[in-house]
């Protein structure tokens, strides 16, 4: 019985989400592309401190 009702509440999230999507196109686009914008400003400092430290280490094991 438990099954049943978590699946009915699985498929409630997901049409709720779908209708949401569905309605708000634009709104949801905008928000995606700001989440792809953070995730690449995110990307370029893990990057620049990955390639810091490499230098550091590089640096430490020559001297």
């Amino acid at each position: 019985m438990s099954k049943i009702l978590i699946g009915a509440l699985v498929c409630a999230a997901v049409a709720g989400v779908v209708y949401y999507v569905y309605n708000n196109q634009e709104e949801v686009e905008e928000q995606l592309g700001s989440l792809k914008d953070k995730a690449s400003d995110a990307l370029g400092k893990a990057k620049k401190q990955f390639s810091k430290q490499s230098e550091d280490a590089q640096a430490w094991a020559q001297s």
